[in-house]
Protein backbone atom coordinates (compact mmCIF):
# COMPACT_ATOMS: atom_id res chain seq x y z
CA UNK A 1 0.00 0.00 0.00
CA UNK A 2 1.31 3.43 -0.90
CA UNK A 3 0.44 6.96 0.13
CA UNK A 4 -1.71 9.19 -2.08
CA UNK A 5 -0.94 12.81 -2.91
CA UNK A 6 -3.23 14.80 -5.19
CA UNK A 7 -2.53 18.49 -5.68
CA UNK A 8 -5.46 20.89 -5.60
CA UNK A 9 -7.07 22.41 -8.68
CA UNK A 10 -9.70 25.11 -9.08
CA UNK A 11 -12.34 22.38 -8.54
CA UNK A 12 -10.70 19.73 -6.36
CA UNK A 13 -9.03 19.72 -2.94
CA UNK A 14 -5.49 18.79 -2.05
CA UNK A 15 -5.41 15.22 -0.79
CA UNK A 16 -2.67 13.71 1.36
CA UNK A 17 -3.37 10.18 2.52
CA UNK A 18 -0.26 8.79 4.22
CA UNK A 19 0.17 5.15 5.15
CA UNK A 20 1.15 6.35 8.63
CA UNK A 21 -2.54 7.16 9.19
CA UNK A 22 -2.38 10.92 8.70
CA UNK A 23 -5.03 11.89 6.16
CA UNK A 24 -5.75 15.40 4.94
CA UNK A 25 -8.32 17.04 2.67
CA UNK A 26 -7.95 20.77 2.08
CA UNK A 27 -9.29 23.39 -0.29
CA UNK A 28 -12.28 23.65 -2.58
CA UNK A 29 -14.35 20.67 -3.70
CA UNK A 30 -16.64 21.25 -6.67
CA UNK A 31 -15.66 18.56 -9.18
CA UNK A 32 -18.03 17.88 -12.06
CA UNK A 33 -18.02 14.18 -11.21
CA UNK A 34 -17.66 13.88 -7.44
CA UNK A 35 -17.84 10.08 -7.46
CA UNK A 36 -15.06 9.75 -10.05
CA UNK A 37 -12.78 12.03 -8.02
CA UNK A 38 -13.43 10.52 -4.59
CA UNK A 39 -13.89 6.80 -5.43
CA UNK A 40 -10.13 6.05 -5.48
CA UNK A 41 -9.87 7.68 -2.05
CA UNK A 42 -12.69 5.54 -0.67
CA UNK A 43 -11.02 2.45 -2.15
CA UNK A 44 -7.74 3.46 -0.47
CA UNK A 45 -9.46 4.00 2.90
CA UNK A 46 -11.19 0.60 2.68
CA UNK A 47 -7.91 -1.11 1.87
CA UNK A 48 -6.15 0.79 4.66
CA UNK A 49 -8.77 -0.42 7.14
CA UNK A 50 -7.79 -4.03 6.41
CA UNK A 51 -4.30 -3.46 7.84
CA UNK A 52 -5.91 -2.48 11.18
CA UNK A 53 -3.83 0.62 11.93
CA UNK A 54 -3.38 1.72 15.54
CA UNK A 55 -4.57 5.23 14.75
CA UNK A 56 -6.03 7.33 11.95
CA UNK A 57 -6.31 11.09 11.85
CA UNK A 58 -8.37 12.99 9.26
CA UNK A 59 -7.60 16.69 9.01
CA UNK A 60 -10.13 18.76 7.08
CA UNK A 61 -9.44 22.36 6.02
CA UNK A 62 -12.28 23.21 3.68
CA UNK A 63 -12.70 26.48 1.81
CA UNK A 64 -15.88 25.54 -0.03
CA UNK A 65 -17.92 22.41 -0.81
CA UNK A 66 -20.76 21.96 -3.26
CA UNK A 67 -23.73 19.84 -2.23
CA UNK A 68 -22.47 16.58 -3.72
CA UNK A 69 -19.04 17.07 -2.13
CA UNK A 70 -20.71 17.66 1.23
CA UNK A 71 -22.43 14.27 0.93
CA UNK A 72 -19.15 12.58 0.01
CA UNK A 73 -17.23 14.13 2.91
CA UNK A 74 -19.94 12.93 5.31
CA UNK A 75 -19.57 9.42 3.87
CA UNK A 76 -15.78 9.65 4.23
CA UNK A 77 -16.05 10.70 7.87
CA UNK A 78 -18.44 7.82 8.57
CA UNK A 79 -16.14 5.33 6.86
CA UNK A 80 -13.13 6.51 8.85
CA UNK A 81 -15.17 6.53 12.06
CA UNK A 82 -15.92 2.86 11.39
CA UNK A 83 -12.23 2.14 12.05
CA UNK A 84 -13.12 2.42 15.74
CA UNK A 85 -14.85 -0.96 15.39
CA UNK A 86 -11.37 -2.47 14.87
CA UNK A 87 -10.00 -0.76 18.02
CA UNK A 88 -8.29 1.93 15.96
CA UNK A 89 -7.94 5.36 17.57
CA UNK A 90 -9.66 7.85 15.27
CA UNK A 91 -9.20 11.63 15.33
CA UNK A 92 -10.97 14.25 13.26
CA UNK A 93 -9.41 17.69 13.11
CA UNK A 94 -11.43 20.53 11.61
CA UNK A 95 -9.31 23.53 10.66
CA UNK A 96 -11.01 26.79 9.78
CA UNK A 97 -10.12 30.42 9.17
CA UNK A 98 -10.55 32.26 12.46
CA UNK A 99 -12.74 34.81 10.64
CA UNK A 100 -14.98 32.26 8.88
CA UNK A 101 -17.83 31.31 11.18
CA UNK A 102 -19.62 29.49 8.31
CA UNK A 103 -16.80 26.93 8.10
CA UNK A 104 -16.89 26.42 11.87
CA UNK A 105 -20.64 25.78 11.60
CA UNK A 106 -20.06 23.35 8.73
CA UNK A 107 -17.65 21.36 10.90
CA UNK A 108 -20.16 21.31 13.72
CA UNK A 109 -22.84 20.07 11.32
CA UNK A 110 -20.56 17.28 10.03
CA UNK A 111 -19.77 16.32 13.61
CA UNK A 112 -23.46 16.19 14.45
CA UNK A 113 -24.65 14.12 11.47
CA UNK A 114 -21.78 11.61 11.72
CA UNK A 115 -21.67 11.26 15.52
CA UNK A 116 -17.93 11.86 15.31
CA UNK A 117 -15.96 13.96 17.77
CA UNK A 118 -14.02 16.79 16.16
CA UNK A 119 -11.08 18.80 17.39
CA UNK A 120 -11.46 22.39 16.18
CA UNK A 121 -8.45 24.56 15.42
CA UNK A 122 -8.40 28.05 14.02
CA UNK A 123 -5.93 29.07 11.36
CA UNK A 124 -5.02 32.67 10.59
CA UNK A 125 -5.14 32.98 6.81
Amino acid sequence: MTSITIESTNETPRILFNVDGNLSVSGISTPNNVNAFYQPLFDWIKEYKTIKPKSVSLELFIDYLNTSSTRIIVEMIRLIKSFEEEATEVNFIWLYDNEDEDMLEMGEEFESVTNASFIYKTVAV
